[in-house]
């Protein structure tokens, strides 16, 4: 009975003291250490494949991807990634006391490989995304590329032609100005002298034939 009690009591003992350790302060000491952790993406262009390096892993953190790796230099890099690649990424602790917490994930997309990037079907398009970008957040298809070329150029066409039409509109709006300041003062001079000699004329008639 008293070795039931005593490993009883080493039970709770042990319990609690493995509680204790990985107790709240560190976990927010890690989740801090965890929140500093960044990524950047290298393209290697020998293999057409990318690179992932995690940099800023602390002591007693590391990434778990197909396992846990521990960095080196505080760094973890997975290399050889193709494109469009999708992974799904914890950041854990290695520390004895709280072994294998996860305290942050880690969702990093591959980009795409732009095929149209300075390419001969760029030419004249050079100020559209998918001809000025190296890499894209998706696959660029033959289909999708000539319909955003085509659409470009109809949106400039449609520029052009209403700038064309306002161009058309200012000049016919600049002659009107021009003939009402230039001609409008000569044509009211006309139309008063018609008036003014229609007036006399009639009251002319009337004195010369007693009207």
């Amino acid at each position: 009975m008293k070795k039931i009690l005593l490993a009883i009591t080493m039970f709770f003992i042990l319990t609690t003291s493995l509680n204790a350790v990985c107790d709240y302060s560190k976990q927010k000491e890690y989740n801090i250490l965890a929140s500093q952790v960044s990524h950047k993406i290298d393209y290697v262009e020998s293999s057409k494949t990318f690179n992932l390096t995690i940099y800023n892993l602390s002591n007693g953190i590391a990434i778990k991807y197909n396992g846990v790796r521990t960095p080196i230099n505080n760094e973890v890099v997975i290399n050889n990634l193709k494109e469009g690649n999708i992974l799904d990424i914890s950041i854990v602790t290695t520390d004895n006391e709280c072994v294998e917490k996860d305290l942050r994930s880690l969702k990093v997309t591959i980009p795409y490989i732009n095929t149209y990037y300075n390419s001969e079907e760029c030419k004249g398009h050079e100020n559209l995304n998918v001809c000025s970008s190296k890499f894209l957040d998706y696959k660029i298809t033959k289909s999708t590329f000539y319909s955003l070329i085509n659409k470009k150029e109809t949106s400039t066409e449609k520029t052009e032609n209403k700038k064309t039409v306002e161009e058309k509109e200012t000049l016919v709006e600049k002659i009107i100005e021009l003939l009402t300041e230039v001609y409008m003062p000569i044509i009211i001079v006309v139309l008063s002298s018609a008036v003014s000699f229609l007036i006399f004329s009639s009251i002319y008639k009337k004195a010369k034939y007693g009207i």
